[in-house]
C-alpha cells in the first residue's frame, strides 16, 4: 500500500466518523473492509497495526451502535475524538512500516 491509497482510506475513515451516530450497517461493513485492506496490505505480524486496525473498528462499533456512541452523556464527543486518535494512530504505524522497510530495501546492494 502507497501513501496515497493509505491517506484515502484514513480519509474515508474520518468522513465516515463524521457521519451521524446509530445504526449504520452501510458504514459498519465499510470500516471493516478498510481496516481489513489495511491489514493485508502489510504482514502486520509483529507490529501495532492489528491492534490499532482493532481499535479503529471498536470505536466505530460504538459509534454505530444504538446507544453506546453516548454513553458518556457529551453528545458523542468522546467517542468520536477517540475515532480519530485511533485513525491517526494506525496511519502512523502504517506509515513508520512502509518508511522502516523502504529503508531497509534502499540499502542494500543490487
Amino acid at each position: 500500500m502507497d501513501d496515497h491509497r493509505l491517506n484515502v482510506l484514513c480519509d474515508e475513515l474520518r468522513s465516515l466518523a463524521n457521519t451521524s451516530p446509530g445504526v449504520n450497517p452501510v458504514c459498519t461493513l465499510r470500516v471493516r473492509a478498510i481496516g481489513q485492506e489495511i491489514q493485508r496490505s502489510v504482514d502486520a505480524k509483529g507490529t501495532p497495526i492489528r491492534k490499532d486496525a482493532s481499535d479503529v473498528a471498536d470505536g466505530f462499533q460504538l459509534w454505530f451502535s444504538p446507544r453506546n456512541w453516548n454513553r458518556s452523556g457529551d453528545e458523542g464527543r468522546h467517542v468520536k475524538a477517540g475515532i480519530f486518535a485511533s485513525i491517526l494512530k494506525l496511519e502512523g504505524s502504517v506509515s513508520d512500516i512502509y518508511s522502516s522497510r523502504a529503508k531497509q530495501t534502499s540499502g542494500r546492494p543490487r
